[in-house]
């Protein structure tokens, strides 16, 4: 009779014993409840120093009687969804490999790292979830393209990574010409309404049902020529006007304001259009300045890039374009974004993607809007997204791997 063998029991990993001081303190430090969710997935003592992040309906709409500072007998009611882009790449294979492979890999040249895949979705209140298109949230990806999605995807297989988030509004109010949202990651939300007769800054502390408070505009000029860009990094709110270019901040707890930037004489461009980028450390001025002529049937098109960084301790914009490199831009509609490049492996780095203003979409896919272009160098040419382009593959079609594994 052969001799009975036992299997040992499998070792309880180490990082299932750290301290719970430890555990808060990273668990503080998450920025995404992506990471929250992978955060309490490595075990239970993980899950339990963590409370779980509320369900996506709960905190992704926003129901407003009437937008702030419109007049209640002629407003309508306003409804907020909000989106998020999140970055999709598969985890390295956790199968034991045969010997032969093994051996194999030692000689083998490294693979590189899959490509991740840019997505964007909208949750509704009864929990379904719409899949956007990346350069326009009021258009939703046809019904023929879904069906190359699968209709479940395993998280445990891939790594997700929130890229940024949004809001789009529906139901906006004949007297709003336009409106700005912005959102902190404590909870706060900004937003900038050009209503009659003027427009005005409101903060809303999320939770809090319709209690939106005028911010008092102490910065003169800020407001003039009705049009600004806001944006968010660490906690706070920036203000900028396109025109001029004065900056402010706003505290979202005390509404203080703080000029941060003087205004520009050389700013004003009748060809430039400016936007404001947030990185995890920095926020950026991209201003694109835009053809005379375009060449549509040529598909390639001419833009310059002009990167500034804000700095706060001199209360200027200074060139950025140094912290651009090995990083990835993405400027749409709705929604910026500025990634490291390592954390987009196969993506081109020092490059924005952005999205074409001058017509319809060119081809019958998601993104086609979307241009890809060097930053930096003077005016550099521009590929259109199409499918006989390299870099339409990054938002379209749906990656091999994400195929292979529905459930």
């Amino acid at each position: 009779m052969a001799p009975r063998i036992r299997r040992a029991r499998p070792r309880r990993r180490q990082w299932c014993d750290l301290p719970s001081e430890l555990l808060d303190k990273i668990s503080g430090c998450l920025d995404t409840q992506s990471d929250l969710r992978r955060f309490r997935s490595v075990c239970s003592s993980w899950r339990n120093s963590a409370p779980p992040p509320p369900p996506p309906q709960a905190s992704r709409i926003l129901h407003l009687r009437s937008f702030p500072g419109s007049s209640s007998s002629s407003s309508k009611p306003v409804k907020l969804e909000k989106f998020t882009v999140y970055s999709i790449q598969p985890l390295p294979s956790t199968t034991p490999q045969p010997r032969w492979m093994r051996l194999l890999g030692n000689f083998a040249a490294p693979t590189a790292p899959t490509r991740p895949w840019l997505v964007k979705l909208r949750f509704s209140e009864s929990g379904t979830v719409s899949f956007l298109d990346l350069a326009n949230s009021r258009s939703t990806v046809r019904e023929t393209h879904m069906r190359e999605l699968p209709k479940v995807v395993d998280l445990r297989d891939y790594h997700v990574r929130e890229i940024c988030s949004g809001y789009q509004d529906y139901g906006e109010p004949y007297e709003v010409n336009w409106c700005r949202f912005c959102e902190t990651e404590n909870g706060f939300m900004l937003m900038v309404v050009n209503s009659v007769p003027e427009p005005n800054l409101y903060v809303r502390r999320m939770g809090d049902d319709d209690e939106w408070t005028l911010v008092d505009v102490s910065v003169k000029g800020l407001l003039d020529f009705d049009s600004v860009m806001v944006g968010c990094l660490k906690g706070k709110f920036y203000v900028a006007n396109v025109v001029s270019g004065l900056t402010v901040t706003v505290d979202p707890v005390s509404l203080e304001m703080k000029q941060v930037a003087p205004a520009k004489e050389y700013f004003s461009s009748g060809h430039m259009q400016k936007y404001l980028v947030a990185s995890s450390q920095d926020l950026f001025l991209v201003e694109k300045l835009t053809p005379d002529e375009l060449e549509i049937d040529g598909v390639i098109l001419s833009y310059s890039f002009i990167v500034s960084k804000l700095d706060e301790r001199r209360q200027e914009w200074v060139e950025g374009e140094e912290d651009m490199k090995d990083h990835v831009m993405f400027i749409a509609n709705d929604w910026s974004a500025l990634v490291p490049a390592e954390l987009l492996p196969g993506y081109r780095r020092n490059y924005v993607f952005f999205v074409d203003d001058y017509g319809d979409q060119y081809c019958n896919h998601p993104a086609s809007n979307f241009l890809a272009c060097e930053i930096g160098g003077g005016p550099k040419e521009a590929v259109r997204l199409c499918p006989r382009s390299d870099c339409f593959r990054v938002f379209w079609p749906p990656p091999p791997w994400l195929n292979k594994n529905p459930l």
